[in-house]
């Protein structure tokens, strides 16, 4: 455990030093890092930056920087190009093997030690919180590192990012809650949750449709750009709301009731207290997580932004506003656009929006990006539609 101390250390350390001190000040006000926060910050420091999906990591599922065990997967026992359910079955025999350590305690207390390594690892992981191991308040779960997914995922954002800084700016928001896609979804745009969420900033169709439109002929959540400028929306309300960017974040997953209850609960704003002590029903590791991955997401797009082998360019495009009811048939018909350019450039555009509703019209004044280098020809040849 002291070997990951100095490597939390020296990363930390990186970190201070590649920042501004102007920016790392204003960051660190904006968004503090109070007690358990800063400990679990640590542990997605590790699982963003130092850790990649061929290293799993078994850990306490509330005290997350509590570390049982790091599986490296290239290790000589394991067969070379292991596959990711096979690993994520190891993962689970580990945890399996670790829990049932955890509950010998519970039966034989500090006598468990006896029954073998494993037994004696988690002891001398829980020696300084022996009552909660003893009375079996413990709850393990496993981690896969995700370096180069985040490195993946800095190359897919990196045509978007001045875009997306620049929306924040706008909404006098701190251009580092951008890196909140990172959380979301490693800033896939084609994400879909189990539960209905969609695109980089993973929003729900109940809270999509109060910002954007999401119907049998667009889906906004899927476009980037106009997903970001639903999420600054959200979260400058959610910054009113409770003037605080912690509870603003956290809320951004866990949803503005949700927190509001926490905070009355508990009678405080304070986002350690919130964490350690809140026990509602819908907050679990997600939502005890969430502020801490953001804040280690921040600090580690820092490192890796530069981290990409192939070049970019931001993505050279102009936002048009159609003046009536268009149908996308007639905008490829009358216009110098096609369907690949409409595709490119506004992903949001279902499907249908090219075969059986091709047709049918988009509310007026909808906005469409189109290459820059013929926005000013399409702006004329919309207008005579």
């Amino acid at each position: 455990m002291a070997h990951n101390k100095k490597q939390y250390l020296l990363a930390a350390l990186l970190i201070l030093c590649f920042m501004p001190r102007a920016e790392a000040v204003f960051f660190a006000n904006k968004f503090p890092q109070p007690g358990i926060v800063k400990d679990k910050v640590k542990f997605w420091q590790h699982v963003f930056y130092h850790y990649d999906s061929m290293t799993t990591i078994v850990h306490d599922s509330y005290r997350v920087d509590l570390v049982l065990d790091v599986i490296n997967f290239r290790a000589d026992r394991y067969p070379p190009h292991m596959k990711w359910k096979q690993r994520q079955r190891e993962a689970q025999r580990y945890v399996k093997r670790y829990r049932q350590a955890v509950n010998r305690f519970k039966r034989y207390r500090l006598k468990a030690r006896k029954f073998g390594k494993i037994e004696e690892r988690v002891y001398q992981v829980y020696r300084r919180d022996l009552a909660r191991l003893l009375n079996k308040r413990v709850s393990l779960r496993s981690q896969t590192g995700l370096r180069d997914s985040f490195i993946q995922a800095i190359q897919r954002a990196k045509p978007y990012m001045s875009y997306m800084e620049k929306t924040f700016k706008q909404h006098r928001l701190p251009k580092e809650l951008v890196r909140l896609t990172f959380v979301e979804s490693m800033f896939n745009y084609r994400a879909r949750s189990k539960v209905g969420a969609a695109g980089v900033w993973q929003f729900m169709p109940a809270t999509a449709r109060e910002f954007m439109h999401l119907n049998t002929l667009v889906d906004e959540r899927i476009s980037p750009l106009k997903a970001t400028k639903a999420a600054a929306k959200l979260l400058r309300r959610n910054y009113r709301k409770f003037n605080s960017y912690p509870l603003a974040i956290t809320a951004y997953n866990q949803g503005v009731g949700n927190i509001n209850r926490a905070v009355r609960t508990l009678k405080t704003k304070n986002i350690d207290v919130i964490i350690r002590n809140y026990r509602g029903k819908s907050f679990g590791f997600a939502g005890r997580n969430f502020y801490s991955e953001f804040l280690a997401a921040s600090l580690v797009y820092s490192l890796l932004k530069n981290k990409s082998v192939s070049s970019y360019e931001p993505l050279a495009l102009e936002a048009l506003r159609l003046p009536k009811k268009v149908s996308v048939s007639r905008l490829i018909r009358k216009t110098s656009l096609d369907q690949d350019m409409l595709s490119k450039y506004n992903p949001c555009f279902n499907k249908k929006a090219f075969t059986s509703k091709i047709n049918s019209s988009l509310p007026p004044y909808y906005e469409i990006y189109v290459p820059s280098k013929i926005a000013t020809k399409v702006r004329n040849e919309v207008r005579n539609i």
